[in-house]
């Protein structure tokens, strides 16, 4: 959190917007305060969920005091997939309302909620948020702005990394010569650049700056891992693959048990070291912070089914409604079992909601079955 919480946690008599209505609307508010402390310090399930439970009461009880509203907004992006929705309504309204405090932070947890869709979209939404947060903060002066400008420069560089290397990772080699010979080191000055310019600001409190260095770290580790896929021979694939993650190790020393940098791990393991107990150790330690984590059940799913584990491959699969892959790959299990009928409703389900997807429309003369009507913006069933 990057607001400066000493005043809040102070008086219910804070200053201007942020006072509580009486004492009860405030206690229920630190109670949910430390249940989101303790989650974001020790990443524990329960404290979530008080968190949640404390400020959602509070929220529906004290309808007009501003922190309650702003912080359940938090917790919303801290849940995932089923709390994104709620989040982006809650910092929407807080970006563009009348709380001048409140509206670069707004930004920067907007952009964090649309981060957590991982679509093209909602990524360019994230990106265009966090380029509003950092014109809103200007030259910021206060070490709580200062911060909140670095963390959203670093998240920035985050897209950067993701959109313009990661995604093309798998590409062939030769088809990516300005991507490795240009933008790669291009980014990887940009990350110098950013911990120098962090290094010498020194207002920047030392727990803030732990939050944002595991962010560099996760970043550098994305970029590491794009280079390894792109490596010119097996053995320096193998030594920046090794490189990646202990970048990620280090994202995670500084952010215990951190979602991104955890899952980052578990797919180098997978896909680079071909460690898969080891990769399906690091999921199931994403899915203890973040009980049904959609990305954690797909990857497993992945996983098993390349063990031959059908079964519960299939079962991971049925776990991850939000991930588009993992319906196809569900059906795609279906078919080799011979569940026809499965198989179709599963891919009825995503033709009607993208009529143009290819594997569906594949799919579609493969089993014969009719054109389905549109559908709304539901994810398909499995």
């Amino acid at each position: 959190m990057t607001s400066d919480l000493a005043q809040i946690w102070e008086s219910p008599g804070v200053k201007g917007n942020f006072k509580f209505t009486d004492r009860e609307s405030f206690r229920l508010f630190v109670e949910g305060m430390k249940g989101l402390l303790t989650y974001e310090q020790s990443a524990e399930p329960e404290g979530l969920r008080t968190a949640e439970t404390k400020l959602a009461k509070c929220v529906a009880q004290y309808p007009r005091d501003v922190l309650p509203q702003f912080y359940l907004g938090v917790v919303k992006v801290f849940r995932g997939y089923d709390g994104v929705g709620d989040a982006v309504r809650v910092f929407e309204s807080f970006a563009s309302g009348n709380v001048p405090e409140l509206r670069a932070p707004a930004m920067y947890n907007l952009a964090s909620a649309y981060i957590e869709n991982y679509t093209p979209e909602s990524l360019d939404r994230a990106r265009y948020w966090l380029n509003k947060c950092i014109a809103e903060l200007g030259k910021a002066a206060s070490p709580e702005r200062l911060t909140l400008r670095f963390q959203a420069e670093v998240v920035l560089l985050f897209y950067e990394i993701r959109q313009q290397l990661w995604v093309k990772r798998k590409d062939p080699r030769d088809a990516l010569k300005a991507e490795i010979d240009h933008v790669a080191p291009d980014l990887d000055r940009k990350l110098n650049e950013f911990l120098k310019k962090l290094n010498a600001a020194t207002k920047i409190p030392a727990t803030a700056r732990e939050v944002i260095m595991a962010d560099y770290w996760n970043d550098r580790g994305l970029l590491e891992e794009f280079q390894a896929w792109t490596a010119s021979d097996d053995k320096t694939e193998k030594e920046l693959a090794q490189t990646s993650v202990r970048s990620y190790e280090r994202s995670l020393e500084l952010k215990v048990n951190w979602i991104p940098p955890k899952s980052n791990m578990a797919r180098v393991y997978e896909d680079l070291l071909g460690d898969f107990d080891f990769a399906i150790k690091c999921w199931r330690e994403v899915q203890q912070t973040r009980p049904g984590d959609n990305y954690a059940e797909y990857m497993l799913g992945r996983l098993f089914e390349k063990r031959g584990d059908e079964a519960s491959a299939i079962s991971h699969y049925k776990q991850a409604p939000h991930i588009p892959e993992a319906g196809k790959k569900l059906a795609e299990i279906y078919e080799k079992l011979g569940r026809r009928d499965e198989a179709t409703v599963i891919w009825s389900n995503i033709l009607a909601k993208h009529p143009g997807d290819k594997d569906a429309l594949a799919a579609q003369l493969r089993l014969s079955f009719p054109t389905p009507t549109p559908a709304s913006s539901a994810p398909p069933k499995v």
